[in-house]
């Protein structure tokens, strides 16, 4: 056994996953291939002591706190195998590296599928935002588009609506609202 525990995903939750067993001097390996979800953002918010802070610096200050738990360490890739063995777990890594592990702590986070609009993904992260709570107050008071149909959309509306009362909601040609969520855009002006 080369670690007692992987955790593959290197960003807010493995890291996070990583203080507490350096902190328990557990024998720990971080495997991460550098893309975080919020890579785009120029900012993170609504973490306590550090909102506004880019997320890449953010990833940064977590790998210099861990540097005094000597039992954990990192290395860049992907894991693209785990093969269970006798209570054990074998992960190969894209540059063909093979790390023995007793536990596994799946911190990949999300990918975004984006869709194949000219310009999308040139403004992710920036003008295109996906939450409304890590970037929602940065675009208060302006009009707002949601691309989004049915219980998605129904879900984000109102929550946006207190920041944003000019929201135009694009459904990509599909209607799939409930009656009662119709009612609601109607008195609203949405």
């Amino acid at each position: 056994m080369d670690f007692e525990v992987a955790i593959i995903g290197g960003a807010s939750a493995g890291l996070s996953a990583a203080m507490a067993l350096g902190r328990s001097i557990r024998k720990t390996i971080v495997i991460d291939g550098g893309s975080p979800r919020n890579k785009p953002a120029p900012h993170a918010h609504n973490i306590f002591t550090r909102d506004g802070t880019p997320p890449l610096e953010l990833l940064d200050i977590a790998k210099a706190q861990l540097k005094p738990y000597t039992t954990v360490t990192f290395k860049t890739g992907k894991v693209i195998n785990a093969n269970p063995n006798n209570n054990l777990i074998t992960l190969t890594t894209d540059s063909n590296e093979t790390f023995t592990v007793r536990r596994l702590i799946l911190a990949t986070g999300l990918t975004d599928v984006l869709p194949a609009i000219k310009g999308f993904r040139e403004l992710w992260g920036t003008k295109i935002v996906h939450c409304p709570y890590c970037h929602g107050y940065e675009l208060k008071d302006q009009s707002i588009g949601i691309l989004m149909n049915g219980k998605n959309a129904e879900h984000i509306t109102p929550m946006v609506f207190n920041l944003n009362n000019s929201i135009h909601i694009f459904t990509n040609r599909k209607m799939e609202f409930s009656e009662q969520f119709l009612k609601w855009t109607n008195t609203q002006n949405i």
